[in-house]
């Protein structure tokens, strides 16, 4: 299973892990180290929001319902104004809100990660579940171990 960030609990703590895959590897391999970085519990509950979000579009991207997924809308935002962004069959004035809300979420978080002062782990991950929307929250969890092949949570 390839997972590239997300949250996890970490020594009792919201850590917010990212793969340290380089993003132009075209070999398709996903190494399993990560950089883990201490969540403040009001950037946790954006990134919570954030979550929503996605599990929102995977609901409607299942149901058939398109509407852009908040990668493609990121994009699209970095280089228009929101009042640029047009209204069509693809993007309802709803939709666009919500996308518009978790872009301004994802500022705030990546202004937080730029500036954080704690230090990040590197450590190796084992994840558990599935993140397709299909497995309770209480059956996703990973373990950690450090780069010594040591177990930590």
């Amino acid at each position: 299973m390839t997972i590239v960030e997300g949250i996890a609990d970490y020594k009792g703590k919201p850590h917010l892990f990212c793969s340290l895959s380089p993003d132009d590897d075209e070999s398709g391999f996903f190494s399993d180290r990560y950089q883990l970085t201490s969540l403040t519990a009001n950037i946790f509950e954006l990134e919570m929001q954030s979550w929503s979000y996605w599990l929102h579009w995977l609901d409607m991207w299942k149901k058939g319902i398109k509407i852009p997924h908040s990668n493609e809308y990121n994009k699209l935002r970095e280089v228009n104004s929101y009042d640029q962004i047009s209204i069509d069959s693809f993007f309802t004035q709803e939709e666009k809100e919500k996308a518009e809300e978790n872009y301004q979420r994802k500022l705030i978080i990546d202004n937080y990660l730029n500036n954080s002062l704690s230090l990040p782990y590197q450590l190796k991950a084992e994840f558990h579940g599935t993140t397709d929307g299909t497995s309770k929250t209480e059956d996703l969890f990973v373990e950690w171990t450090d780069l010594l092949d040591r177990k930590i949570s």
